[in-house]
């Protein structure tokens, strides 16, 4: 694989004035060869002009609208507008919205690579498509980011509100006879809140907690068959940290726990030549890390447990053909890990 990639950028930031802004150009070019390439060969360019600007009108607001015009060796040319406004309303403290329209070509990979691929002592089969179109989707986001005087302790609380309309979703399918290849889905629409707190106590131990709450719908199409979800499927995610650090011995333990909710997904079966939908099961990851600094934080040794639970697969269930079920592979096992950085001139943290 070879790729060529230039970029100029001009960027403008007088002082003492109510905007900024930056303009420029960028090129992308990428040449892949080899047996397990389709023909062998292939290619694909990219060349884009972009331009933003950053207006202050007022010291607590901004605005930052921004566009991006790209054209694609195969003669798509398409603009991807952004707007975004945020407002401080107490310090450290402000809400923010923003607007992003995107685009996305299919990689070389998910167009042309067909290669097996190894997890312990299974191979898995994955396939490019070359008829896959590329992805476009309208993003739009309200978030919040709140420090409230009236605590004393260091906090913070963030809320995210979001909806995003996708179209050609590029995805790959769940493994199906240790097989599996990308595919477009014809429509996915997600809307869903995030929130997370985070709360410092006693300088040395921080909590944080998040939940994800989302609703997904997408709908795929093939010529010989016409299947959806037809309703707005909820799942919800939960994450929580803990933190504890000890000074005196210039070292940190975290443990890190996540819930992953079901998910509806799409699968290919190969006997039958036909996409159905699936649904995986939900899915509890749990992690442990220890670091330690040595030699005025010169030294960092991290050591640690993935996947404390030993979670390997998630069930899928069939929701369209059946009552069958299969699974497919999510993680490794559980895994230790352990390793050492050296950092030249680092600065000790208080």
């Amino acid at each position: 694989m070879f790729t060529w990639h230039g970029k100029a950028t001009y960027s403008f930031t007088p002082e003492n004035k109510w905007y900024q802004g930056l303009a420029g150009l960028e090129f992308n070019h990428e040449t892949t060869t080899g047996r397990r390439i389709l023909d062998r060969q292939q290619e694909l360019s990219e060349g884009a002009v972009f331009a933003a600007v950053r207006l202050m009108p007022f010291k607590k607001l901004s605005l930052e609208p921004a566009v991006r015009w790209s054209h694609y060796s195969y003669g798509k040319s398409v603009p991807t507008p952004t707007l975004s406004v945020n407002y401080e309303f107490l310090p450290q403290s402000h809400i923010w919205a923003n607007y992003s329209r995107g685009f996305r070509t299919p990689s070389m990979k998910e167009l042309y690579l067909d290669f097996y691929t190894f997890v312990g002592p299974t191979s898995y089969h994955i396939t490019g498509n070359s008829d896959l179109k590329p992805e476009s989707s309208d993003q739009y986001q309200l978030g919040l980011k709140l420090v409230l005087p009236s605590i004393p302790l260091p906090h913070s609380i963030q809320v995210k509100t979001y909806y995003n309309d996708l179209k050609d979703l590029i995805a790959l399918s769940p493994i199906i006879q240790n097989s599996r290849n990308y595919i477009n889905i014809n429509h996915d629409k997600t809307y869903g809140i995030k929130w997370d707190a985070e709360l410092t106590l006693w300088k040395f131990l921080s909590l944080s907690y998040g939940q994800h709450m989302f609703w997904n719908r997408n709908d795929f199409y093939t010529e010989a068959l016409s299947s959806q979800l037809d309703k707005f499927l909820l799942s919800k995610d939960y994450n929580a940290r803990i933190q504890y650090c000890v000074p005196a011995l210039h070292s940190t333990f975290a443990v890190f726990y996540k819930h992953r909710g079901e998910r509806p997904a799409y699968a290919y079966d190969k006997a039958k030549k036909a996409y159905f939908a699936t649904q995986t099961a939900a899915l509890d990851n749990l992690d442990a890390m220890l670091s330690v600094h040595l030699f005025k934080h010169s030294i960092e040794l991290n050591s640690g447990v993935k996947n404390i639970l030993n979670k390997t697969n998630l069930e899928e269930q069939v929701l369209l053909s059946g009552a069958a079920h299969t699974s497919s592979l999510f993680l490794w096992g559980r895994t230790y890990f352990i390793g050492c950085q050296y950092f030249f001139n680092r600065k000790p943290t208080k």
